[in-house]
């Protein structure tokens, strides 16, 4: 959960989302959820009777997340002066010349009352320089890692809200559209309104549109109730194709007619076809 909080200790997901995050069962993930909402009488941090975590609204905060925060800006304080202490070593060692290396015996003898340097000390001075470069590697990776764990917790997310979504069609543009839209909503408000709008869908629907264009446009910012509406109604059918159809039964009708040669005969077919010649006209009339 640390890895996934943002700045402010938020940590926006659902339980599934968490579980596949870290790798272990959603009933393993529900206990431990269980237990930092749970007061810990054992706790170092008595803030909030030892509680590590708070429900919130989409997912939960880190109650002791600044403390955190604070801990690893000393380290990274530490990782940057170490990295310093090396490039000033790194520039002295470039600048030493060999008149400067030259060390006179007048120069090297050492009184008693000073000491006496010997292999041992310069030992220690080596042995130092290695720890110093092992502590910056080692804060290195694992500020990378941190980051790569940030990236996935993302990415998880995002793939769950894409395999809710009714419709898969260019994934590579829909991932970047929900990650946009998860800086707008939570991760779990998200989540939930995509599989509204997926239940609300017939299966394999053609004029559902496509991921991307739905996060993009914030369809998620509907309401509901419209969804639901429109996927009763039947589908509009375009005024191209029902000319289409109407010339059709012009056709046929006429052609019945014509067949009868006294029209009067069958009046009603007169004033079908009277009537189909009007609706024609009018709809034509409404074409751009």
């Amino acid at each position: 959960m640390l890895a996934m909080a943002d700045r402010h200790g938020e940590v926006s997901a659902s339980v599934p989302g968490l579980a596949r995050f870290a790798g272990v069962t959603i009933e393993a993930t529900e206990k431990a959820i269980a237990l930092f909402l749970s007061p810990d009488t054992h706790s170092r941090t008595k803030d909030d009777q030892g509680r590590r975590i708070e429900a919130i609204e989409g997912g939960w905060v880190l109650l002791n997340h600044s403390k955190y925060r604070a801990m690893a800006s000393k380290e990274d304080q530490k990782s940057k002066s170490a990295i310093r202490q090396g490039r000033h070593r790194k520039r002295a060692a470039s600048q030493v010349t060999d008149s400067n290396a030259s060390v006179t015996l007048s120069n090297a003898s050492v009184t008693l009352s000073n000491g006496v340097v010997t292999p041992s000390n310069a030992s220690v001075t080596l042995d130092r320089d290695i720890a110093e470069a092992e502590a910056e590697a080692e804060a290195e990776a694992n500020n990378k890692k941190t980051n790569t764990h940030r990236q996935s917790g993302e990415d998880i997310a995002a793939e769950e809200i894409y395999q809710a979504y009714p419709r898969k069609l260019a994934k590579d543009n829909a991932i970047k559209a929900i990650k946009k839209a998860m800086k707008d909503s939570p991760v779990a408000n998200l989540l939930e309104i995509t599989k509204l709008y997926a239940a609300s869908q017939t299966p394999g629907n053609p004029y559902t549109p496509y991921p991307a264009s739905w996060f993009k446009g914030k369809r998620y910012e509907d309401d509901p109730a419209a969804w639901i509406a429109s996927s009763n109604a039947p589908p509009a059918i375009p005024a191209w194709k029902r000319i289409k159809d109407l010339e059709e039964d012009e056709r046929k009708l006429s052609s019945r007619l014509k067949e009868c040669w006294d029209r009067e005969k069958d009046p009603a077919g007169v004033a079908e076809l009277t009537a189909l010649r009007k609706e024609i006209a009018a709809m034509k009339g409404q074409q751009p």
